[in-house]
């Protein structure tokens, strides 16, 4: 049956691909990668998290974020698998394991991007290069899992509108499950690149189609953070989907202690740019790795609060332990503010008040 503390725990399905191997967990933060050809562990792992009735270790970032009232992945497990189902039958499923993309955001990794990938390689800072197939990786999938019961189907990438992987997907769907109409399909997307004729031709078969897109700020703060992209075609791109298309709309920001006293600035944007009864919900994430929101210092904590508002959902991100160690993040920015001639303090001169100077580093 499923899972009713977290409906994800039984059936759940998040693709990627870790040391070549195409790896499946629960949910996109569950921190075990099964290789998927491994049936073995695949089942032990199934049996242990199918059967879970509280908290488990595995689960503590969600316990984080529902204490700080955040919305947890657990929480949206509810929305996505709707029904009773066996453990193990995919219901809900992320696609990410084609990492082709057009750009190398400062918030991202090579893991996930082809074009950190190769600026990586560009500049000398690492040498590895993927050597996995998101052809081959498909076809194993779709040999391992079947598809009948999907009700919720999440193209994550890389860039899905970069590559081949998300027709493909969706032309394997329309062939062998037995309601297209049925399945709601969410894309994350950076909004770059406008989806092909043959992929709008597919989504019309669909229950619900939601562009979710990655967006941290505007202007040249969304340059800088998702590089080497540029605002204005972005922003052209949505509103010709919101003109031409009849799909729902979401937008998914990493905050960051560059970004955070800006958030307002992307909010107006949202509010006034896309249609409120097409506009399902913003979502405000704490960002993690380099740029982890954990290493804003007390001072721009206080700015925060002060800016928004105790309820705000930004200020209501700063309710988490303090991690901060300025001189590891500044020197991780300043180290690709001088490969991408780029400079912070230009950027986001708000932040350098409570950041630090260029003399601090």
């Amino acid at each position: 049956m499923t899972n009713q503390f977290c409906h994800f725990l039984s059936n759940g399905y998040t693709l990627n691909v870790i040391n070549n191997q195409l790896t499946k967990r629960p949910c996109c933060i569950y921190p075990k990668h099964i290789p998927l050809k491994d049936t073995i562990l695949i089942k032990q792992e199934l049996d242990y998290t199918a059967t879970v009735t509280d908290w488990i270790p595995e689960c503590s970032e969600c316990k984080r974020v529902e204490k700080i009232k955040a919305g947890s992945m657990r929480e949206l497990s509810i929305q996505r698998v709707v029904g009773e189902f066996s453990p193990g039958e995919c219901v809900s499923l992320e696609v990410n394991f084609d990492k082709k993309c057009n750009a190398a955001c400062l918030s991202c990794a090579p893991e996930f991007s082809s074009t950190w990938e190769r600026y990586n390689r560009k500049h000398g800072l690492a040498d590895s290069i993927s050597k996995s197939s998101p052809a081959n990786m498909f076809k194993q999938f779709i040999k391992t899992v079947p598809l009948d019961k999907l009700q919720f189907l999440y193209m994550q990438g890389g860039e899905p509108f970069y590559g081949s992987t998300n027709l493909t997907f969706l032309k394997h769907i329309l062939k062998v499950h037995p309601d297209p109409s049925s399945i709601m399909l969410h894309y994350q997307t950076n909004g770059s690149i406008l989806p092909s004729d043959d992929v709008l031709d597919c989504w019309r078969q669909f229950k619900t189609v939601v562009l979710n897109y990655s967006i941290d700020d505007v202007e040249d703060r969304f340059h800088y953070l998702r590089w080497p992209l540029h605002w204005d075609n972005v922003n052209a791109n949505i509103k010709t989907m919101i003109e031409h298309t009849d799909v729902d709309f979401q937008v998914n920001s990493t905050v960051n202690p560059l970004n955070i006293l800006n958030y307002n600035n992307l909010e107006a944007w949202i509010i006034d740019t896309i249609p409120g009864g097409r506009l399902l919900k913003y979502r405000a994430g704490a960002c993690l790795g380099n740029l982890d929101l954990r290493h804003c210092p007390i001072s721009l904590r206080q700015a925060v609060v002060a800016k928004y508002g105790a309820e705000h959902k930004v200020s209501i991100l700063m309710n988490t332990r303090e991690v901060f160690n300025r001189r590891s993040m500044m020197f991780y920015v300043t180290q690709h503010d001088q490969l991408r001639r780029l400079d912070w303090r230009n950027t986001f001169p708000e932040s350098v008040p409570f950041l630090g100077s260029k003399s601090d580093i």
